[in-house]
This record gives structure tokens, C-alpha cells and sequence, in this order.
């Protein structure tokens, strides 16, 4: 779990950020973007839990309609950013469930998990997916290739190696 600190240092690792359409070079001194980095911060700083394996409880994913009820007072406290994000995760949560109740299956041969580190390599290993790593966070490309994905690529300026083998 990283504190506030942590992550607004988490930013910089090369990526390639734009904000209205010009280049920021450095997120967190950006005059708008730094703000946000600066309220999600806070956030982080929160809810730090120094004990190995802490999780923010912000990003943990509510296990029930009474659970998600009881946690509403504590996202309304959060910043934007961090209510955004773990809306979007309880809609992905939902939509799963929902598209497992309409009967669908896929086939784990045909899904992806797309990512930059090696936690996104080990999640799809995990479930039995493929898994597409992409070097353009903090883990150099040399690193990534060594660890077995499916595919590594530098970046996705040429996403065609990846729709190739997604047959698209």
C-alpha cells in the first residue's frame, strides 16, 4: 500500500500523459493534474496502513448491496478521482455477474489481461488467461519480456501484433 507521497512519486515513471492535447512532463507539479494528484494523495494518505498486505478500504470491492450501503458515508469522503475509480470497478463487478447470469462463457483462451507490470501477468495466470504486457510504466521492457507473457510490446502505437493475435 502506498502513502500519499508514494504515490504521487508512483507518476513519474515515464508514461505518456497529455492534458489538453500538450505533454506533461512531471503529473504531480502540473497546475490542474497536480491537484488531482494531490487530492488522490490525500486520500492515499487517508487510509495508509503501513502492515504488509493492507489494502485501502476505498479499493476493496463491496461484497454485498449492505456492504456497498455502509461504505457510501466513506467514498463520499474520498476525492474524485477515487470515487471514480471504484465506481468504475463496482460497474465492471456488476456487469461480470450480469453477463455470467445471461449464460456468458467465454472461452479463457480468449481472454486477455493487458498491463505493465508483472502483478497484471500474475492476476491472469491466476484465472487461467492470457495475458499481453506492455512497457510503458515502470518496468523496463527487458524485464517483462523475461517473465512469460503472451506477448510484450513496447508500447501500443502499433497495436496490430496485439489484434493479430486477438484475430481482429
Amino acid at each position: 500500500m502506498l502513502n500519499g507521497s508514494q504515490y504521487l512519486q508512483s507518476l513519474d515513471d515515464n508514461r505518456q500523459t497529455f492534458f489538453e492535447g500538450e505533454a506533461v512532463k512531471n503529473i504531480a507539479e502540473h497546475p490542474v493534474l497536480g491537484q488531482s494528484g494531490r487530492n488522490v494523495a490525500d486520500t492515499y494518505d487517508r487510509f495508509y496502513d503501513p502492515a504488509e498486505g493492507a489494502r485501502s478500504p476505498v479499493m476493496v470491492a463491496a461484497r454485498s448491496v449492505e456492504e456497498l450501503r455502509e461504505r457510501i458515508p466513506l467514498l463520499r469522503s474520498c476525492d474524485i478521482v477515487t470515487r471514480t475509480t471504484f465506481g468504475s470497478l463496482m460497474a465492471l463487478l456488476t456487469a461480470a455477474d450480469r453477463l455470467s447470469a445471461a449464460g456468458w462463457n467465454p472461452d479463457p483462451g480468449e481472454v486477455w489481461i493487458v498491463g505493465d507490470t508483472p502483478r497484471d501477468l500474475a492476476c491472469a495466470r491466476a484465472v487461467g488467461v492470457r495475458c499481453a504486457l506492455v512497457a510503458t510504466g515502470r518496468v523496463p521492457i527487458g524485464e517483462l519480456a523475461a517473465l512469460g507473457a503472451d506477448i510484450v510490446l513496447p508500447d501500443l502505437s502499433d497495436p496490430r501484433p496485439l489484434l493479430d493475435r486477438w484475430r481482429l
